[in-house]
């Protein structure tokens, strides 16, 4: 796999029973980077919003636990790359220097795997800022 590039990865389930389902991450699923941090976003209004940043040097992994999120990515060479994430059992993979704009479409609980701990240093929140790393 390029780690360049952002990539759905499929994760293995079992499905006991009508209405459960465990999904399992490891083997070669973990082998992405080491994670350094977990933490998820429990999004609960009833109204589209966005949120956009893009990171310097942070992979993550983002699965959608519950409900549906759309993420646009940019690379800074000026690709876009679009996924709608609404499975448990996918996770959309992304490397460092992508723009993410997150469209959050219902209440949903998204599960982030971050190489890194939180550090508002690796952050890049501003647009054209990014675009300064463009070629």
């Amino acid at each position: 796999m390029n780690k360049n590039l952002p990539k759905i990865i499929s994760y293995d389930s079992l499905n006991q029973f009508e209405g459960k389902t465990i999904t399992i991450i490891e083997g070669k699923n973990l082998t992405f980077f080491n994670i350094k941090r977990f933490y998820w976003i429990n999004y609960s209004a009833h109204e589209i919003t966005n949120s956009e940043h893009a990171h310097k040097s942070l992979h993550q992994i983002i699965i959608a636990i519950d409900g549906k999120v759309t993420i646009s990515l940019e690379s800074t060479d000026g690709e876009i790359f679009e996924y709608n994430i609404q499975r448990p059992n996918e996770g959309l993979y992304i490397p460092p220097m992508f723009w993410k704009k997150i469209k959050y479409k219902k209440p949903c609980v998204l599960l982030c795997l971050a190489s890194e701990p939180y550090d508002e240093n690796d952050y890049i929140r501003n647009y054209e800022e990014f675009k300064l790393f463009q070629k």
